[in-house]
């Protein structure tokens, strides 16, 4: 008994002890984690009287000189704050990050053999825009946060060379990279335009190959006139899928044009397409095909017969006609969606 009571006693008198290490060492690492956010502050608020002075002079002498006595990370939080509140001052920013070495330290960076380090050389270069020259090497990089930093970098400068590998990596097998090139391309708004229509026109479906529907998708948020021709185009391609998502680009551009194209494809074999171009001309309220959405309610496809009610019901009073009518078809499959379109509220139904 009086072992056992020993034993405990030596237990507690062990875990105690460690128990005052670490709060020890967690009071260590808490102050000096406050005197380094200090220290951060302190810099930061330097930076932005630098910045202030920058803006309104036009010698950046006296700026390199201090930039040049801090420590990296605070040189680094100094230029990415030059960044952004000086809309337009890259070739500043570049000037003063050759001035410091950090050019070249992201140059080596980002041909390192750790994908981290390369990741690291990528986001320090995105801070001046500089180094464009690796930007259609890293973008092919192994590694795809390497790709995805990079897309998300450069993406602003829109040389029609990087666009491309940026609509080629809208098929990226890793879901970083192709968010990374969507958000990158959505991010450029009208002035890919230009660009994505001389892809659409020019590459191949074989070529394309995954990358085709992504970039109609692109295409439709965008929904420029200009894109109407190659929209056309791939209209008519032998990818369902894509035939599918040109229905919609075309359907989102709208005008006469686009809807007569939207009523050729109600003809196509496919019904993923027929259904993309049913809903397209409801939303277009073109009641010139109202005659064909009330054919298609007979189809044996549910996704055709739901899309082409939808469409009926958006056409206001020639499509209620119809689907009132197709109540009493012999028909069980069109009065059946007949009626449930029928019953919807207004709000779904729209």
């Amino acid at each position: 008994m009086l072992d056992l009571i020993a034993l405990l006693r030596d237990v507690l008198a062990g875990e105690g002890g460690a128990l005052l290490v670490m709060v020890g060492a967690g009071a260590i690492h808490g102050a000096w984690q406050g005197l380094a956010d200090r220290r951060r502050r302190a810099y930061d608020a330097k930076a932005q009287h630098l910045i202030v002075g920058l803006a309104t002079s036009s010698d950046p002498a006296d700026a390199k000189v201090e930039l040049g006595s801090w420590p990296l990370g605070a040189q680094v939080r100094a230029l990415d704050l030059l960044g952004r509140s000086l809309t337009g001052e890259v070739s500043l920013a570049k000037d003063i990050a050759r001035h410091l070495g950090l050019e070249q330290r992201a140059l080596r960076l980002c041909s390192g053999r750790s994908w981290r380090a390369r990741l690291k050389g990528v986001r320090l270069a995105s801070l001046w825009g500089g180094l464009p020259e690796l930007q259609g090497k890293l973008l092919g990089d192994r590694q795809a946060l390497v790709r995805a930093e990079v897309a998300a970098w450069a993406s602003a400068e829109l040389d029609p060379a990087f666009l491309r590998r940026l609509f080629q990596m809208l098929a990226d097998r890793d879901g970083h990279s192709r968010f990374a090139a969507q958000d990158a391309l959505l991010s450029a708004g009208r002035a890919i335009v230009e660009p994505l229509v001389e892809y659409l026109s020019t590459v191949s479906g074989e070529a394309g190959g995954e990358a085709i529907v992504p970039c109609l998708e692109i295409a439709a948020a965008v929904a420029d006139p200009r894109l109407l021709p190659p929209a056309f185009r791939w209209c008519g391609e032998a990818i369902v899928e894509a035939r599918a998502a040109a229905a919609h680009l075309v359907g989102t551009i709208g005008g006469e044009e686009a809807a007569r194209k939207l009523q050729d494809l109600l003809a196509d074999p496919d019904g993923s397409v027929v259904a993309r171009a049913a809903e397209a001309l409801g939303r277009l309220r073109f009641w010139p095909a109202a005659g064909q959405l009330a054919s298609l309610l007979r189809s044996r496809h549910w996704e055709v017969r739901r899309a082409a009610a939808l469409a009926l019901r958006q056409l206001g009073s020639p499509g209620q006609v119809l689907l009132r009518q197709a109540l009493r078809d012999a028909d069980t499959f069109a009065a059946d969606m007949a009626r449930q379109v029928l019953d919807l509220p207004p709000v779904v139904a729209g």
